[in-house]
């Protein structure tokens, strides 16, 4: 495989694509709590679903979350240009909870200590239900 890909693109996220990105949510682990098709963007290679993100809408805040990227299509791209997509979308202040601070870092975000309620419960969920040896944080896009 190449180091880059370009003969992907990136969209809106259909039923069809809605049912495969449940699915690796779950083999992934990441966050699945009221997951709605209209919160993500998929990039596909043809018709295969290569990777995923969602933007997420409280309040007060928004947060980008359940980015996966499909293993062998993983260090070549596509993670950044789907959270880029979900950056120039979000219309209110953007958070991320993580556990590669080093990768959000690269995309404009700040680790902070003081974030929104919603920011805080999402952390406490992450932390008691999707446990991994690192530590989850709170970013900011500045």
């Amino acid at each position: 495989m190449p180091d880059t890909i370009s003969n992907y693109k990136l969209s809106s996220c259909s039923d069809d694509d809605f049912t495969s990105v449940v699915k690796l949510i779950a083999e992934m682990q990441l966050d699945n709590n009221d997951l709605n098709a209209s919160q993500f963007i998929v990039a596909k290679s043809g018709k295969e679903l290569i990777g995923f993100g969602r933007l997420r809408t409280y309040d007060t805040c928004q947060e980008l979350c359940s980015l996966g990227v499909v293993q062998d299509y993983r260090y070549k791209g596509v993670g950044t240009q789907i959270s880029q997509a979900l950056k120039e979308k979000s219309s209110k202040p953007l958070y991320a909870v993580t556990i590669i601070p080093d990768y959000f870092k690269r995309l404009g975000f700040e680790q902070v200590r003081q974030y929104p309620k919603e920011i805080v419960a999402k952390v406490n969920y992450c932390t008691g239900s999707l446990p991994v040896p690192e530590a989850y944080v709170a970013m900011w896009l500045k």
